[in-house]
């Protein structure tokens, strides 16, 4: 299984949480976190969502990634070496809006064909 599409990270029942953890795991514990807008610090919604995926996995790392104007070309080609990237939820037309400036459809399309697993949530 490659997408996992959730209303939300925390409180997943038991079953889903544990296919879930097995998923990331099996693609080495790293979760790029695209925010759906930058945040700033101290990222309240970036910092939920790492105590979310430490429930799921306890091994987990997450590490944040937005598409503002600080965001990089080399952002992109990083998040290939995560097994997992994370799609935050927030205001959908700021990020599809960002999401097509930084051409993310190619890399979430690159990352699913190379097995990548590609988890999305929303209010």
């Amino acid at each position: 299984m490659n997408i996992f599409l959730l209303s939300q990270t925390d409180n997943l029942n038991s079953e889903l949480r544990g296919v879930l953890g097995n998923e990331i795991k099996r693609r080495g514990n790293k979760v790029a976190y695209i925010s759906s807008e930058l945040q700033v610090p101290p990222r309240e919604y970036y910092l939920s969502t790492i105590d979310d995926y430490e429930k799921i996995n306890e091994d987990v790392e997450v590490h944040y990634f937005d598409l503002s104007d600080d965001f990089s070309d080399e952002s992109l080609e990083e998040m290939l070496h995560y097994g997992t990237i994370y799609l935050s939820g927030g205001n959908t037309y700021i990020f599809m809006n960002d999401a097509r400036k930084r051409s993310l459809y190619k890399l979430l399309r690159k990352h699913l064909n190379n097995g990548g697993l590609l988890v999305g949530a929303s209010a």
